[in-house]
């Protein structure tokens, strides 16, 4: 499972998240890893590998997030392998999202469709006076609490979005305190990465969290 050429050249780190199920992987040097080529995919490199027994178990559904420091080229391409025997081996991965972040010249807020499967996030602010956030905690199954600090007298648009681009809750809420903190139910959302998007007239912030 591979992406298309990406031009990271700009991002001094890049994030990786999935989730993955493993089927049928009944053999101690059966794994999986996750790879990087600089060169277009003339070359590849193991970033993280994960094995069973060790890392996952059989018919489990899994979640894990890979930091990969720069520098980047313009012709990066991620893929997955899997190592395993003819009898039946199956990983599924899916919910795969990449951010990244860049240097203060480069940060911004955007979203990019790579194909069906991979998505590019940048995360951060497109202006220093966008509003700061904080997202806790990053994998639940019940609730997630936003802190939004902006100046008094703000109007922020928040929106909870999968990896689709889907918008799942939007609400307009004012800015009554230096600090700003709300409860989002998420329990009847289904497994998988979703971001928080919060927008001032100076800016968006975002943070990505886990729906288990």
């Amino acid at each position: 499972m591979t992406t298309n050429t990406l031009d990271l050249s700009s991002f001094e780190e890049i994030t990786v998240d999935f989730s993955y199920y493993a089927v049928s992987m009944d053999n101690s040097n059966e794994d999986f890893w996750l790879q990087i080529s600089y060169d277009g995919g003339s070359t590849f490199t193991t970033i993280e590998d994960w094995a069973r027994n060790v890392d996952f178990q059989n018919n489990s559904r899994e979640y894990a997030t890979v930091d990969v420091s720069g520098p980047f080229t313009s012709t990066v391409r991620l893929r997955f392998r899997c190592d395993a025997s003819a009898n039946n081996d199956k990983v599924y991965i899916d919910d795969v999202v990449i951010s990244g972040c860049g240097s203060p010249a480069n940060k911004t807020s955007n979203e990019t469709s790579l194909n069906s499967t991979w998505y590019e996030i940048i995360e951060g602010t497109n202006e220093d006076n966008a509003p700061k956030i904080k997202l806790y905690p990053t994998l639940t199954n019940a609730n997630v609490f936003l802190e939004v600090e902006a100046a008094k007298g703000e109007r922020a648009s928040i929106m909870i979005l999968d990896i689709a681009g889907r918008v799942h809750l939007q609400e307009n809420v004012a800015i009554t305190g230096s600090v700003l903190q709300l409860n989002y139910d998420v329990s009847k959302l289904i497994p998988g990465v979703y971001f928080v998007s919060v927008k001032t007239p100076y800016g968006i912030s975002a943070q990505k969290f886990i729906k288990k």
